[in-house]
């Protein structure tokens, strides 16, 4: 008898320890978690603040190219901005290939300039370099009228965003790997589409989420990545026949992706397990399929699959 209530008792201890050590972990757990999602939402408004501060700088890009003024894009770099002058970028000669004109943004390095800073004025005269050749930037304006971003039947325009967020300290300073993009033409007609990346050290101006500055630059140099100006050769385009190339039928309706009738749940001589699963994997890709330069297309269908070459 005393040796059966000596092991309740001592189960019970157990069973109390275990649910103190479980309430513990709990506790612990809960206030772990706490402080993770409100990193997490700090991590994320402040990727949306900066993501807004981008926006703002593609539309002062916008402005810049329409004015011909950099002074707005220059409101976004703090007055202590200064960056390395070894490795500042600069736009290559322009190169030919199967009709596309194409031009690196490279990385330009100056010995004599190794270990000096590279300032706001020189800034400047860098994207006056830059939007000078710029005639227009598609989107941005109709008939000289200025568009409104949030209007659909703006185009593309200045597209600058967050490529890669490689740090931020919440409410105080942020780096990151920016994709610029910019679609316009040039001052002899000829459409062309920037595409670059650059890595911003921003710092926060203290008055809220989206409210930024930049305090040092730099060219993200990467065998991966590709900093690049493609245009057409000519001004205008070419007038693609759609019923030769046999994208459109001749009773014109347009090429469309079809289900695959084995994948059809609809039918009924057709017995799915799973009748969630209606449609076959349809998308288009581009690539140089044959080798000879030029760009093939593909699209991918559940009834006929077709490969457009070029």
């Amino acid at each position: 008898m005393k040796k059966a209530r000596a092991r309740f008792y001592r189960l019970k201890r157990i069973s109390l320890a275990l649910v103190v050590i479980l309430a513990i972990v709990g506790i612990g757990g809960w206030k772990y978690m706490t402080v993770e999602d409100r990193k997490f939402e700090a991590f994320r408004d402040n990727g949306a603040g900066i993501n807004s501060y981008l926006s703002s700088f593609g539309r002062a890009m916008e402005d810049a190219v329409e004015t011909g003024s950099v002074e707005g894009l220059m409101e976004f770099y703090a007055e202590d901005y200064a960056s390395s002058a070894e490795g500042r970028w600069v736009l290559g000669d322009s190169n030919e290939a199967n009709g596309v004109r194409y031009s690196l943004l490279e990385v330009t390095g100056d010995p004599d300039s190794s270990g000096s800073d590279f300032k706001l004025k020189d800034l400047k005269s860098e994207w006056e370099a830059y939007v000078k050749p710029i005639a227009m930037v598609d989107g941005a304006s109709i008939d000289g009228a200025k568009v409104p971003s949030d209007d659909p039947s703006r185009g593309l325009g200045v597209v600058c965003k967050i490529n890669l967020t490689e740090e931020i300290i919440d409410g105080e300073t942020a780096r990151v790997n920016v994709k610029y993009m910019l679609h316009g033409r040039d001052r002899e007609g000829r459409v062309f589409h920037d595409r670059f990346f650059f890595r911003w050290w921003l710092r926060s101006t203290g008055e809220g989420r989206s409210d930024w500055e930049i305090v040092r630059d730099e060219l993200v140099s990467d065998p991966e990545v590709a900093n690049m100006r493609v245009g057409s050769k000519e001004s205008g385009f070419e007038v693609l026949d759609l019923v030769t190339s046999g994208l459109v039928v001749e009773d014109g309706d347009a090429y469309r992706h079809q289900r695959d009738p084995q994948l059809d749940a609809e039918r009924d001589d057709i017995d799915l397990k799973f009748a969630v699963i209606q449609h076959a994997g349809g998308g288009g890709t581009s690539c140089d399929y044959d080798g000879d330069g030029w760009v093939e297309l593909f699209f991918g269908d559940g009834v006929e699959s077709r490969l457009y070459r070029h």
